[in-house]
């Protein structure tokens, strides 16, 4: 456990002195108090998620908008070719799952290009969380909670940019998080949630 803070911590100190383009920042939970350790994670996260939207942005941001343009999903080539990116990303950083989303502009969001083992299906609903619409709002973003998949998880968001620096997607990362272990109550999935949204 220590050792997956370390390495969260390293990466958190090699994407500040890297920047951050301009984007504006905030992780939704400034104003809450989390344990210092889980808060430590989430930066980690929200560093690597804004390192992921500046490798995505510019001509893969462009080529998924000639994905969305084409459709097709998964059965047009472009999409693995974006998929790759994302997949190399995922493997980078340890993530569980790396993947570009869109609005229909009536608040649900749907996955586009999914980096993970085990894609979701081409533009699946994943409904409404204030992270999606703050990451669409170019803030690099966080989620209120984590959540438990095979592991516990904890989520983050960034604005994909195109080489004109219009939005044109958003990009999320789930960690695993196994410090979230000790506080179920940061955990939606758990009976002691503590019910922060946002």
């Amino acid at each position: 456990m220590k050792k997956v803070l370390l390495v969260f911590l390293m990466l958190l100190l090699v994407f500040s002195f890297a920047g951050c383009g301009g984007e504006p920042q905030g992780n939704g939970l400034d104003d809450v108090e989390m344990p210092q350790d889980l808060s430590a994670f989430v930066d980690a996260e929200l560093s690597i998620v804004r390192g992921i939207g500046e490798m995505v942005h510019g001509e893969w941001a462009e080529s998924h908008d000639q994905l969305m343009l084409e459709g097709g999903g998964q059965e047009n080539p472009l999409y693995w070719e974006l998929k790759e990116v994302l997949d190399t990303a995922r493997i980078q950083f340890g993530a569980y799952y790396v993947y570009a989303m869109i609005t229909d502009g009536s608040g649900d969001y749907f996955i586009t290009v999914d980096g993970s083992e085990e894609p979701d299906d081409w533009l699946e609903n994943y409904g409404f969380e204030v992270q999606f619409e703050e990451a669409y709002n170019g803030f690099v973003a966080s989620a209120r909670s984590g959540w438990d998949d095979d592991v516990p998880m904890w989520s983050c968001f960034a604005p994909v940019f195109d080489s004109d620096n219009n939005i044109v997607a958003i990009v999320g990362v789930d960690m695993p998080c196994p410090i979230l272990e000790n506080y179920p109550e940061w955990n939606r999935d758990r009976e002691e949630w503590n019910g922060i949204e946002e």
